[in-house]
């Protein structure tokens, strides 16, 4: 038995991190597909954190978002403008995150994990502790910081709804799986039809960019996703 999958075991966190950073690894995935067998969102995060989740140095995170978010707790200082103070702080400390879960052997996704993902990443990169309101897991607001997505060639057949709502994600690329998606735009308002989270958002199928919802240009659906709009 090997380290990794004691400390996973035991739910040790910390020593599953550390032994991660020091070269050991799930190759097989067994570790993995037991932890989502169990459901067990923090193991799932950790195991995915680490060689599968990079710092995005090409996209910014939605930093109107994360004001808001932050903004929140930083408003209940009992000093307005120190707590001010402290969100644009803690907002110019945080990373972008892309994730690649390619060829993971996936079944399904589930955004817990994403969130969690996100956080055991900031704490192994020594990127300092998380700002309190992204700890709220039930929120999943830690899932705010990822850019990019990456779930090509697994064993998907659908994908989180949430995922489109992020408000930084502007790639997402699921090829290789059998999504069946359907997109409806409402076409009610004369302004502008297509939802804001949406806006500059990428989704990507097979080898190109089905959808530019920022200019709304259809490409072929090709044969990986079902596409209705």
């Amino acid at each position: 038995m090997s380290m990794l999958l004691l400390a996973c075991q035991r739910h040790d966190l910390s020593t599953a991190e550390l032994l991660l950073q020091h070269g050991a690894c799930d190759a097989d995935l067994s570790i993995m597909t037991s932890a989502v067998s169990n459901d067990d969102t923090e193991v799932i995060g950790v195991l995915l954190s680490h060689q599968h989740a990079y710092a995005d140095t090409k996209f910014a995170i939605n930093r109107a978002a994360m004001l808001s978010v932050l903004g929140q707790a930083g408003s209940d200082a009992a000093d307005g403008s120190v707590g001010t103070r402290s969100t644009i702080s803690s907002l110019s400390s945080l990373l972008a995150i892309m994730i690649d879960w390619r060829a993971l052997k996936l079944r399904r996704l589930a955004m817990p994990w994403l969130s969690q993902t996100c956080l055991s990443y900031l704490r192994m990169s020594s990127a300092g502790s998380p700002p309190p309101r992204l700890l709220q897991t039930s929120d999943h607001y830690a899932a705010y910081l990822v850019t990019r997505i990456d779930v090509s060639e697994n064993q998907l057949t659908s994908l989180p709804s949430m995922l489109f709502s992020l408000p930084s994600l502007r790639i997402l690329i699921a090829a290789g799986n059998q999504v069946s998606l359907r997109v409806t735009f409402s076409v009610s308002t004369a302004v502008s039809f297509i939802p804001r989270a949406f806006s500059d958002l990428y989704l990507i199928c097979a080898f190109s960019v089905i959808f530019n919802l920022s200019s709304v240009q259809y490409f072929p659906a090709y044969t990986n996703v079902n596409c209705t709009v």
